[in-house]
């Protein structure tokens, strides 16, 4: 990437946080993150996709639209931390009643453990103790052909990552 002088949007980030950070409730409309805790103790909440309509949660466009240089492929929840963190008042509870019939996975990570997000999977992290971590994002090579190809794609819903094959008509996408 660097020699042909892209500086896009890296498929690595560092993570690091301090004792009762939260991360907020969000997703990733991506093929798939891998998360490798280095150190520390961290929880992350996940809710499967089929669970959005609970999650309260609205689309972040980034400032190129639905681009694979840009960082707006995703959502975000309405959802305050303090719900996550034990101390959500009456109010907000009300305020977010579907979101107690949201059914999530915990998943306590130690170091040296990777943990895969699929794709339109929410999640939340939460640092027990002072942490860091890396993920990569996982862009199939056939990604930026399709938004090129047709840039008005939108991966929202994560319902097309299954590649069909290819033929005299184009590239198609199997349906989940």
């Amino acid at each position: 990437a660097a020699e042909a002088h892209d500086f896009g949007v890296s498929d690595l980030a560092l993570w690091l946080g301090g004792v009762g950070h939260v991360n907020a409730l969000h997703v990733d409309y991506v093929a798939g993150q891998l998360l490798t805790h280095l150190e520390g103790r961290k929880r992350i909440i996940l809710f499967p996709a089929a669970q959005h309509d609970l999650l309260y949660l609205g689309k972040n466009k980034g400032a190129k639209g639905w681009s694979n240089d840009d960082e707006g492929w995703g959502a975000s929840s309405r959802v305050p931390a303090s719900f996550f963190e034990g101390r959500a008042t009456d109010l907000q509870q009300g305020q977010f009643a579907d979101f107690a019939k949201a059914t999530p996975m915990v998943v306590d990570l130690k170091p040296g453990e990777t943990l895969f997000i699929p794709c339109g999977w929410a999640h939340v992290e939460q640092y027990d103790s002072p942490s860091i971590s890396i993920s990569s994002t996982i862009h199939p090579d056939w990604l930026e052909p399709l938004l090129k190809e047709d840039p008005s794609w939108s991966p929202e819903g994560c319902r097309v990552w299954i590649r069909e094959p290819c033929d005299e008509d184009g590239c198609g996408f199997a349906e989940l």
